[in-house]
Formats: C-alpha cells, sequence, structure tokens
C-alpha cells in the first residue's frame, strides 16, 4: 500500500489518481491557512518544497476506506456545456460564473471569498459504481478554487467532462458531523472481528474550522475516533483537495473527509 502526498504548487499533484485505479485515500494538496501557498514535504532527512513524497506500508494487514462529505443535495442541477481544461466556462449555455453567483442569490462574484467557498458545492454525476459500500460517499463533491472573471469560469481543480450533469450542494455542519460519524461506524462494521491499529484521516480543511468552528470540529473528531477505534492510533492531516475511491477507481475530491483503517 502506497500513501502519497504532494505540494499544492507542484505539477506532481495534479491528476496523480489518473495514474492508478488503486483506490487508496491521499491529500491533492495540503496547504497553508486555507491558501495554497509553499508548503514543505519531509522525507527522511530532507526537507523539500513543490515536491511528492510516498510512503509504502506492506505486512499482514487490511486496509478499508470511508469517505463522507459535508454536503446536502439540492433539486437544482446543470449540464457543464463548455470546458477549458480545468476552467468551467458554462452551464446549460451560460457562463458558469453566472449560474453559480445566481444559486447563492448574489450579483456575479468578482472574487471567491469565503461566504462563497463555504456555502456551495458542486456534486458531479458520474455514472454510478457498479457496486455501492456503506462506507462511502455516494457523492463526487467538487468546488471551485478560483475565478476567470475574463471569462465568466470557474476554475476547477480537475477538470470536469462536457455533457456531465452538476447537481447543486449546500454545505451544512449537520451534514459534515453526521456524515463522517456514520462513515466511521460503517467503516467498523466492515472490520469487525479484526482488531484495528492504526486510523489515517486526510480531512478537507474548509470543513473543520471555516464551517465547524473549533468546538464542533473537535467534537467531530472525537465522534469519528469513538465510533472506529478509541484504542487505535490515529494520525491525520488538513487537505485542499483529497484523492479517494469512487467503485473502483479512485477520484478527485472536495469537501470530503477519506478514512483509511489497518487492521489485524
Amino acid at each position: 500500500m502506497v500513501i502519497r502526498c504532494a505540494g499544492p504548487t507542484s505539477s506532481r499533484s495534479r491528476a496523480p489518481w489518473k495514474r492508478s485505479s488503486a483506490a487508496l485515500p491521499s491529500a491533492a494538496a495540503p496547504v497553508s491557512r486555507g491558501v495554497f501557498a509553499q508548503t514543505y514535504q519531509y522525507a527522511g532527512d530532507r526537507v523539500r518544497s513543490g515536491a511528492a513524497v510516498a510512503v509504502a506500508l506492506g505486512g499482514e494487514f487490511v486496509a478499508e476506506i470511508a469517505t463522507s462529505t459535508g454536503t446536502e443535495p439540492t433539486t437544482s442541477t446543470a449540464t457543464v456545456t463548455r470546458t477549458d481544461g480545468n476552467v468551467l466556462l458554462e452551464l446549460d449555455g451560460r457562463p458558469a460564473l453566472e449560474v453559480f453567483s445566481e444559486f447563492q442569490g448574489r450579483e456575479t462574484l468578482r472574487e471567491l471569498d469565503n461566504e462563497a467557498t463555504a456555502k456551495v458545492a458542486l456534486g458531479v454525476e458520474f455514472q454510478a459504481p457498479a457496486a455501492r459500500s456503506d462506507a462511502l460517499t455516494p457523492y463526487v463533491v467538487r468546488s471551485p478554487f478560483a475565478l476567470d472573471t475574463a471569462r465568466g469560469g470557474l476554475v476547477m481543480a480537475a477538470p470536469l467532462p462536457e455533457g456531465i450533469r452538476i447537481v447543486f450542494h449546500l454545505r451544512s455542519i449537520r451534514a459534515a458531523v453526521d456524515g463522517a460519524e456514520q462513515a466511521a461506524r460503517a467503516l467498523a462494521r466492515r472490520l469487525h472481528g479484526r482488531e484495528i491499529r492504526l486510523v489515517l484521516g486526510f480531512e478537507c480543511s474548509a470543513r473543520t474550522v471555516p464551517l465547524l468552528g473549533k468546538q464542533e470540529a473537535a467534537r467531530e473528531q472525537a465522534l469519528v475516533q469513538q465510533a472506529l477505534a478509541p484504542d487505535a492510533e490515529w494520525l491525520g492531516m488538513l487537505a485542499w483537495g483529497e484523492v479517494a475511491p469512487y467503485g473502483s477507481q479512485a477520484t478527485y475530491y472536495n469537501f470530503t473527509y477519506p478514512m483509511l483503517a489497518l487492521a489485524e
């Protein structure tokens, strides 16, 4: 099993899931105080920046994954009608930025402020996996991380295929906390009869203090640990973009909390 982490400003952080069908979670981009900035990667006694590091684990253990989002779908939908690489230009033939702003009841945004990023996410309706797991979220949620105001576009971390349907999601404290606890309980059921020794968490940084606040974020972690493995070792990080399973393949998420449990 390989766990990978890349700096957010490195080309190595771009679409690593496309080169692997291994459904293991990783952080697509760690961040500093919620923004893409210079971060550091550590390997042995070396300190790098703009790099990717990975650790390989082997032995007699079982690995299981759970994911949860902090959003709830609405009845508002749109179809991706034009893109340029990772820039979403049109939804239903209209400027994507205009549609995104309109859904929030606001004038066309000139900058991506905290109100916009804390409220709305885009649910991408990829083809449903053949086999569903109660430990994995049924939603692939993504968010813009910048605006292309000149073209009326939304700059996404990963490209969206033209013709795919988007469902607007609202971010929710209840959905974030309850979803994380439910995913942890589902993961515990999948590992029933085994001893969970280690849990790795890769929670989206936008879920924690920006949405939940310090006290609720701490309560979320306490609920998750109690539901899954209170006696195990826990190690986690905050990410801006998460890579986790969707069916048998790995894909890119935002506002998602992947957990990886290793058990004997």
